[in-house]
């Protein structure tokens, strides 16, 4: 994420964030989640598909000295988590989906969120995605709370609407 990006994006979520629960789906180097931390998270989970991105954010995490309970990492498909994190009962406050663009994974994603319950009652997804996409989403599940256009990149900003369940 750019980071002129990046600071508009703490500027909107800095007041969500203390005691928050963090989530990084597609999270490459874990910046977004660590600076969520920074910004008063109590704690963030870091997802991406790349064995090696996430022994560099695993690195990451031990360096800045955060412990497992605190920031954790986690290697595999950003969606089979969103299911994964459901059924261990994990709940977010704050989740970020920043996939590559162009591929359907901003739409897979808010599916899967909306069908499964990772949000926390008053949650919020933040999603970036190319400025020509159009992401689909449930409006029986999320509100728009904002969108951002900043060149080429945009941020759609989305609350959770009533409570989650599984299948609906």
């Amino acid at each position: 994420m750019l980071s002129r990006v990046r600071q508009a994006l703490f500027d909107v979520l800095r007041p969500r964030l203390a005691g928050a629960r963090f989530c990084d789906l597609f999270g490459g180097s874990g910046a977004i989640a660590f600076e969520a931390l920074s910004n008063g998270a109590a704690r963030a989970a870091v997802v991406d598909l790349d064995p090696a991105v996430c022994r560099l954010v695993e690195s990451n995490r031990a360096a800045l000295g955060l412990s497992l309970d605190r920031a954790s990492v986690h290697c595999g498909d950003a969606l089979e988590w969103i299911e994964t994190f459901s059924r261990a009962g994990e709940r977010f406050d704050v989740v970020c989906v920043a996939p590559p663009y162009r591929k359907g994974l901003v739409d897979a994603a808010l599916a899967r969120l909306a069908a499964h319950p990772l949000l926390a009652e008053g949650g919020w997804i933040v999603c970036q995605h190319h400025a020509t996409e159009s992401p689909a989403f449930s409006p029986a599940r999320f509100e728009v709370r904002g969108r951002r256009l900043y060149g080429h990149t945009a941020l759609l900003l989305l609350a959770s609407v009533g409570v989650q369940e599984v299948g609906a």
